[in-house]
């Protein structure tokens, strides 16, 4: 799977996950199933707090979803 799969998944989860189960995860519970990813993933959330769709903590460990991705078309 290439880099842009992999971000265009991982927003669907954003959006799944924000709309299901509430917007703050510790970053082992959202990465748990795509550990091969995880600093390409991280790198991604400090990309999506720019454009104000996440806040990412001070220890740099959870993140809280603000904004859905859907309501944003220049994410990739």
């Amino acid at each position: 799977m290439n880099k842009e799969n992999i971000k265009q998944k991982f927003l669907g989860k954003l959006e799944l996950y924000h709309r299901n189960f509430g917007g703050e995860w510790t970053f082992d519970e959202f990465f748990k199933d795509n550990e091969p990813h995880k600093d390409l993933l991280i790198n991604y959330l400090q990309f999506l707090s720019t454009k104000g769709i996440v806040i990412i903590d001070n220890k740099k460990q959870s993140f809280k979803i603000m904004d859905l991705p859907s309501n944003h078309n220049d994410l990739t």
